[in-house]
């Protein structure tokens, strides 16, 4: 396959310009229509993310660069893309990538972040790294009655290593239900199929790597912590996924496991109360720093920090505080009595969220049962309680 990298990697004026073209340019159908003037291009700033890693290392085969956390976090967030949409057979066999490239357009109609998925594959695609990865083994489910959202894919572009990928929670109402379903239930149904999945899967003599981004991170620790032999196991992934509601034996898979949080994070610190994870520099703000397109990238490794943002290690210790004194059932009656009233509104997707809908989910409280009432109460009690506590607690230490 032609690619233009083994002439641009020795060009880096040449390269960063052609990257300033693509990264100021706009994604129409499968063209890109360029919308800069030549003279911006001397003040434009490159900030290194999954999409330069792609463009900088793109002319390297995995023997002459080894697999890295960076290619671990593409694989986990090609996940998120539109595999329902297309009409190739990806569920019972492994196909070349680039038979996609039609497929390009379909892939990318996601909620989240389209244009940079867009340009993530033009690359890969023309990259000599990602250009003959292999993709299939595609499962899906999104089920209502049990709270169910679950997606798993499978790529590989080495020889006899297959990198299973979980996908996290997109932007249904079911997705991220099952989400706080982990705070009081043990084994969600997420997990599950995730683990049938992955038994599913017959690579008896093949190496594998089990990773994921957020909840897909959590499915693929969970995986890996149920599997008896992880003998032909080299490496876990885990992208600023959840924890679990009990303590899991991470001694099992210390020498594999890696985890990765952004300075900021919040999700990736839910019933986590450990430090075995790597800090990530983030430019975005809070919840943005979830996004793997914001993290920092240097060369073929994430730019790290030595500790998390002060409001990340607030919320981690806060928000463990409240669940460590809220009970596993005052949890549950307060998660679904607040799904119950979502589900009035008929809302399934985040996004249809209108202010409307929160005054009516306030009204609707009132309609709950005295003990319902009375637990909920309770919780938001405790939350604001544990909040308090651990803002007493920062503040003592910054006067001293």
């Amino acid at each position: 396959m032609y690619s233009p990298f083994r002439y641009l990697s020795t060009h880096s004026n040449l390269n960063s310009f052609v990257y300033f073209i693509i990264k100021t340019s706009k994604v129409v159908g499968t063209t890109l229509e360029v919308h800069y003037t030549f003279p911006d291009f001397f003040c434009y700033n490159i900030d290194m993310n999954l999409i330069d890693y792609v463009i900088q290392n793109g002319q390297f085969t995995m023997e002459e660069l080894s697999f890295n956390e960076i290619d671990a976090a593409i694989f986990s967030y090609l996940t998120y893309l539109n595999w329902e949409g297309i009409d190739l057979d990806i569920e019972s066999q492994m196909i070349p990538f680039y038979h996609l490239q039609s497929y390009i357009p379909i892939l990318c109609n996601i909620p989240k972040y389209p244009d940079q998925f867009y340009l993530l594959i033009v690359t890969m695609l023309n990259s000599i790294r990602f250009g003959n990865v292999k993709v299939g083994f595609f499962q899906s489910i999104l089920d209502q009655e049990v709270d169910e959202q679950f997606a798993a894919i499978v790529f590989t572009n080495e020889k006899n290593i297959f990198n299973i990928c979980f996908r996290g929670t997109d932007t249904s109402i079911i997705g991220w239900k099952e989400d706080f379903n982990m705070l009081f239930n043990r084994h969600v149904s997420g997990q599950i199929s995730a683990l049938h999945y992955f038994r599913s899967l017959k690579f008896p003599y093949y190496q594998y790597r089990l990773m994921g981004h957020s909840k897909g991170a959590n499915l693929a620790t969970y995986c890996a912590i149920q599997c008896q032999d992880l003998s032909n196991c080299v490496g876990i992934y885990n992208f600023d996924g959840p924890g679990f509601i009990e303590e899991i034996p991470f001694e099992k898979i210390s020498d594999i496991y890696h985890k990765y949080v952004p300075q900021c994070s919040i999700i990736g610190l839910i019933l986590d109360s450990s430090d075995s994870f790597k800090i990530v520099e983030s430019d975005e703000n809070f919840l943005k720093q979830h996004d793997l397109f914001a993290w920092n990238i240097e060369e073929n490794h994430f730019i790290k920090k030595e500790e998390l943002d002060s409001l990340a290690s607030f919320f981690q210790k806060s928000g463990n505080l409240w669940l460590s004194k809220a009970s596993v059932d005052q949890r549950k009656v307060f998660i679904e009595s607040f799904y119950e009233l979502i589900q009035k509104e008929n809302i399934e997707n985040i996004h249809q969220f209108q202010f409307t809908h929160i005054q009516n989910i306030l009204k609707g409280y009132q309609d709950f049962d005295k003990p319902t009432k009375d637990i909920i109460h309770q919780v938001i009690k405790i939350i604001i309680q544990s909040n308090l506590k651990e803002t007493k607690i920062q503040l003592k230490k910054r006067k001293k």
